[in-house]
């Protein structure tokens, strides 16, 4: 990330993200796999691993919108929505992490259906499916 935070981030293959959680209404105006989709994805593992704080995550979102050349009334837009409605969001990744859950899947247990749910993934993991 090229600001000047010090915060960094690798996000590892088989990293399972939902990209831009965008509500329905709005999908018309932000798809889920916009420009932003990079940054959507650091976005989302960093909520997911919360090495830094919220708000930290949110402005790095932020941050790697402007690199990917999102538009700046975009990127205030999402930020002010992430803002507002992340924080249920980084409760329950933490809540899900406290119980066990994975959000990395193993090299050699990747799926090679690209049709595979997460569901189904999460129950092939666990040995159910």
């Amino acid at each position: 990330m090229g600001d000047d935070s010090g915060l960094s981030a690798k996000v590892p293959v088989g990293f399972v993200t939902d990209f831009a959680s965008i509500p329905a209404p709005f999908r018309s105006i932000f798809s889920k796999t916009g420009r932003y989709r990079t940054a959507a994805v650091v976005h989302d593992y960093l909520y997911w691993t919360q090495s830094c704080s919220r708000k930290e995550a949110d402005d790095a979102f932020k941050e790697i919108m402007r690199e990917f050349g999102v538009q700046r009334w975009r990127r205030w837009v999402i930020h002010k929505a992430v803002r507002g409605g992340g924080g249920a969001p980084w409760r329950k990744n933490k809540e899900a992490r406290l119980q066990g859950q994975v959000r990395v899947i193993p090299s050699d247990k990747l799926p090679t259906d690209p049709l595979e749910t997460w569901d189904d993934c999460r129950r092939r993991l666990r040995g159910e499916a």
